[in-house]
Parts: C-alpha cells; sequence; structure tokens
C-alpha cells in the first residue's frame, strides 16, 4: 500500500449517504480502505455493505445532536482499529435571504455546517493517528456570497477559519488540516429548489453551469478525487484548495 493509501485506510466521512460523501466513501472502499460512513438514511448506499463487507461501517448520527460526538468517534475508531482521516462531507443550505430566514434554519445550518464540524474534529483529534488527515469541504459562497445564502456563507467562512486552526493544533502530530473550496457539484444539494424559482430543472441546471469557466457543473466522483490527493499529502496543511471549474474567476 503506498505512503498516501496508507493515510486514507481508516477515515470517517459524514454525509456518507449521497452527493460528494458517498462517492469518497466508495473512491476509498475502491482504494482498499476502511470508512466509517456517518449518516441518517443508509438505504442508499446498503450496496456499500454488500460490496465491501466489513470494510463499510454504518453509522446513524444526527450531527445537530451536541453530545454524542465523542461516543461517534470512539465507535468509528473501535469499528475501524484505529482512525488515520476525517472528512466533513455533510451540509445544509436553505435558501433565504437574510430578513426571511427563519430561526429554525439558522440553527440548522450552523449546528450542520459548522459546530457538528467544530465539535466532530474536537472529539477526533486525541484519537487520530500520528500523520492522519482532516479535509473539510467548503464553498466559493464562503467568500462570494448569493443574495439567499447569508447564513450559508457565513458557516462556509466559519469553516476555512476553524481549519486553519486544526492545521495548527494537529502539527505537532503530523496531522494535516485543510479545506476543498468547491464550485457547484452535481449533487441533491445543487437540484434544490430557490424562492421565486420560475424555470424548470434542466434549465437551472444549465444556468449554474454557466457560471463556471468551464461551463459544467462538477461531478462527485472527481471531487472524491482530490478529496484523497490532499488527505494523503503529508506536507500540505491549512491550505483552501480552490476546485470551483472556474467560478472564482469567471465575471459577471
Amino acid at each position: 500500500m503506498s505512503e498516501q493509501l496508507m493515510k486514507c485506510r481508516r477515515v470517517l466521512v459524514t454525509g456518507a449517504t449521497s452527493g460528494i460523501g458517498r462517492a469518497l466513501a466508495e473512491a476509498l472502499l475502491k482504494r482498499g480502505g476502511a470508512v466509517a460512513l456517518v449518516g441518517r438514511e443508509f438505504g442508499a448506499v446498503e450496496a456499500l455493505k454488500l460490496r465491501y463487507g466489513e470494510r463499510a461501517h454504518f453509522l446513524a448520527y444526527d450531527l445537530r445532536d451536541a453530545a454524542g460526538f465523542s461516543a461517534l468517534v470512539q465507535e468509528a475508531h473501535g469499528a475501524m482499529g484505529g482512525l488515520d482521516g476525517l472528512v466533513h462531507g455533510a451540509g445544509v443550505f436553505r435558501h433565504a435571504t437574510l430578513p426571511e430566514v427563519s430561526e429554525e434554519e439558522l440553527v440548522e445550518q450552523m449546528e450542520v455546517n459548522l459546530m457538528a464540524p467544530i465539535r466532530l474534529t474536537r472529539a477526533a483529534l486525541p484519537l487520530m493517528s500520528d500523520g492522519g488527515g482532516v479535509v473539510f469541504l467548503s464553498s466559493t459562497l464562503g467568500e462570494r456570497p448569493i443574495l439567499t445564502s447569508p447564513v450559508y456563507s457565513a458557516t462556509k467562512g466559519g469553516l476555512d477559519a476553524f481549519m486553519k486552526a486544526v492545521a495548527v493544533e494537529g502539527a505537532a502530530k503530523q496531522v494535516t488540516s485543510n479545506a476543498l473550496v468547491l464550485g457547484m457539484v452535481d449533487t441533491p444539494m445543487v437540484h434544490q429548489e430557490r424562492p421565486g424559482q420560475a424555470q424548470g430543472a434542466d434549465q437551472k441546471l444549465q444556468e449554474f453551469a454557466q457560471l463556471h469557466l468551464l461551463g459544467r457543473l462538477g461531478d462527485p466522483a472527481e471531487v472524491a478525487d482530490v478529496v484523497i490527493e490532499v488527505l494523503g499529502n503529508s506536507w500540505m496543511t491549512g491550505a483552501r484548495v480552490v476546485l470551483d471549474g472556474g467560478l472564482l474567476m469567471k465575471e459577471g
């Protein structure tokens, strides 16, 4: 097993039941790793258990529950025989302008997108192997908000700052911490309706694609490949790796 794959051999992934998290879990399993898949509904990924057996560990957990993160990490550590990597893939986006966002929507996004990664990383760092890695899935909306993203943008901006703090904290154990700054990836989050949306789904996706210099949305599998590269790199830490199809370079 290569040095990179050694660093990715036992990984906890949140948001592992769909989108990028599922693609990442499958990519790690294909490469021979063990994965603790954290989510709330595992019907969509049951095939992974059938295909990869004991290397795929399903851990049901609601990331809004502040009390159970230590037990969750302990369970993942025990199931895999250690913990080498941690990927924060779960995310919630509720489109609303600032005057319109409800308290429930505000709290949900803060809890899942920012507080859960902080709590989970706090619980995981003491148990992580020396030379392990943490990757946070961030967003271009953290630096270029849209009208309906005030809370989501705040959570991603905070996540980027926390990532750097984890890089400082983890350095003594050679644990790296990095963030992927993503453009629009073809996941269920992109397909959710926006307030006042009039156009059909196909037209909406075409418009989203044209926001990117490369004229298309990202694919979860190609994002997963980059996550594995970043997770396995032993001399990259505190970095924001932009993977956005040229969205931030596109004018207008």
